[in-house]
């Protein structure tokens, strides 16, 4: 660990724009010096062994804060931070080469006692100034980098600091391909300030005020030895080794399995999901399909309805007769888009055809998976009779601009449970690098593959759709609130998403529908991820039905 009081006295100021990272200045010799600015002005991708980061501004405007900085001087292989650990663990999951003795890196740096002369002065919640961290990595490392939210009073006491927020911070584009000679990755972050309030004027402004902060402004950063591939070859890896050791974690086994893509029957009796072949589907009985949202599962998204004992909903369908059999359908959401997504199902099935139409719920980007399955042409298995949609993701304003897709992995990261370990090996990427994925794209506002979906008809004319959207509730996720910066936060979300959205997708967004249909929704107050879970939802209006009896009234 490193103290430092930020003046031009200071030798780690080796540039008026950038202050270096490492060890001190004055303690290097002058060949580790000449080392380091090689690197610094880009003549040598070698490695400088002293001095692994440079901070500025990321304008590039000289760098001139006062106050005292503290952070690591050279890093070390043994956290003891249960936070660091589970970030580890994260890592450790989707990479292949974890065994290694030593393979993470933890380095911090923390901001708390620095002084950015920015009090008293008003800024778009977008618009927030941004700090620049350029990490020196060989070009067989990766990095994950992220805020950790920790109470001021507890950060260095890792047993306290159990509850501290992770808030991811994605890397700049690369111009060359990782894994051939890409020696440096740039993050580019804006400062926490010490106090904030909102605008009266305008919600979607802060005042910065200079009050004491509540929680810690510090970045760690986690570099690890991982295999010199390109970017897609290193998420499909990433992925491939979760699914391998997710077979020893109950909790992973769910969310993954051996394969993404998997069929399940529920079982009444056991009030379970089953993986199945399509010979244990019987195509005579009057069907469900469900259909689950981004960065989840079967279990995930639909763990509401049959996992809490005081709402079965599942199971009351089964037994009233309502349906036959109920049947879930695990697969890839941002690495394939829903007609990738519905050509296995179709291989699933193979020529069999379902007697009778079958019904179809999706939560999320489910619902644009449930249109897609109505509307296909190639689709020779089933009719479709019925559409029922939670929250519907009929354009994510997040996927608009690499830099929503931060704030969208600030909001999944805390809802998505074992979902976070994909999170995670995502956010070794850029931005950029996550919106060019199939699923993401098609959630882009505006984007072809998107529009061709929302204006497709179904095939049957004869097909109902209901769709219910949720607008998040002051009352809903308290504790969440008070542990990350909550005055830019929620000025951030209505920047965003406007002010009626359930935290990821907007109000109207998620009415949307085909449109030969009436878009009047169903109204709920819930978050995104909770809207089949009813204990947190709250019905509009409150003696309205709740997500379970709307699903029972739709199809019963």
């Amino acid at each position: 660990m490193a103290l430092h009081v930020l003046n031009r006295n200071n030798a780690n100021f080796i540039n008026p724009k950038y202050f270096a990272l490492g060890e001190p200045w004055l303690d290097l010799s002058g060949g580790e010096k000449r080392k380091v600015r090689s690197k610094t002005s880009f003549r040598t991708k070698k490695h400088p062994e002293k001095v692994w980061a440079t901070l500025g501004w990321k304008n590039d405007n000289p760098f001139n804060p006062s106050g005292s900085i503290e952070f690591s001087e050279k890093g070390h292989h043994e956290s003891e931070s249960k936070v660091t650990l589970k970030e580890i663990g994260a890592i450790w999951n989707f990479n292949p080469l974890s065994g290694e003795a030593g393979f993470v890196k933890e380095r911090y740096i923390n901001f708390d006692k620095v002084d950015f002369n920015l009090e008293n002065k008003l800024y778009r919640a977008d618009e927030i100034p941004e700090l620049r961290l350029t990490l020196f990595l060989g070009d067989d490392e990766g990095a994950v980098v992220y805020y950790q939210h920790s109470d001021v009073d507890k950060y260095r006491d890792d047993d306290a600091d159990t509850e501290a927020e992770i808030e991811y911070i994605l890397p700049q584009p690369t111009t060359t391909e990782v894994g051939t000679t890409r020696d440096r990755l740039t993050y580019h972050f804006p400062i926490i300030p010490s106090g904030v309030d909102e605008d009266e004027n305008n919600p979607e402004y802060v005042r910065f005020t200079g009050q004491d902060r509540e929680t810690s402004f510090i970045i760690k950063i986690l570099t690890f030895k991982r295999h010199k591939l390109k970017e897609q070859h290193l998420l499909v890896e990433a992925i491939n080794t979760l699914n391998v050791k997710a077979a020893g974690n109950n909790a992973l086994h769910r969310k993954y399995g051996e394969d993404k893509y998997k069929l399940l029957v529920y079982n009444a009796s056991k009030n379970d999901f089953d993986p199945v072949e399509a010979d244990a589907i019987d195509f005579d009985k009057k069907t469900l399909l469900l259909i689950h949202g981004t960065f989840s599962s079967i279990h995930g998204s639909y763990g509401g309805t049959y996992l809490d004992p005081d709402n079965l909903i599942l199971k009351k369908l089964i037994e009233d007769n309502v349906f036959e059999q109920i049947i879930g359908f695990n697969h890839p959401t941002i690495t394939h888009n829903a007609k990738q997504n519905a050509n296995i199902l179709y291989e699933f099935l193979g020529d069999n055809r379902f007697k009778e139409p079958i019904s179809l719920v999706g939560t999320s980007r489910g619902a644009l998976v449930c249109k897609y399955l109505a509307s296909d042409p190639v689709n020779t298995n089933f009719i479709v009779d019925r559409i029922l949609t939670y929250s519907g993701a009929n354009g994510v304003h997040y996927f608009s601009a690499a830099k929503g897709v931060v704030h969208f992995f600030k909001i999944l990261k805390k809802t998505a449970g074992p979902a976070g370990k994909v999170l995670t090996a995502f956010a070794q990427f850029s931005a950029e690098f996550f919106l060019s994925q199939p699923g993401s794209l098609q959630m882009k506002p505006g984007h072809e593959s998107l529009t061709d979906i929302l204006d497709a008809k179904p095939l049957s004319p004869s097909t109902r759709y209901q769709c219910v959207a949720a607008d998040w509730d002051k009352s809903l996720h308290r504790k969440w609130r008070k542990r990350v910066p909550r005055v830019i936060l929620d000025a951030l979300i209505k920047l965003i998403l406007g002010r009626k959205n359930d935290w990821v997708v907007n109000f109207e967004n998620q009415k949307e529908a085909p449109f030969h249909y009436s878009n009047i929704p169903i109204e709920i107050k819930a978050g995104h991820t909770k809207v089949l879970q009813v204990k947190h939802v709250i019905p509009v209006p409150k003696t309205a039905p709740n997500p379970h009896e709307i699903m029972y009234n739709f199809f019963s």
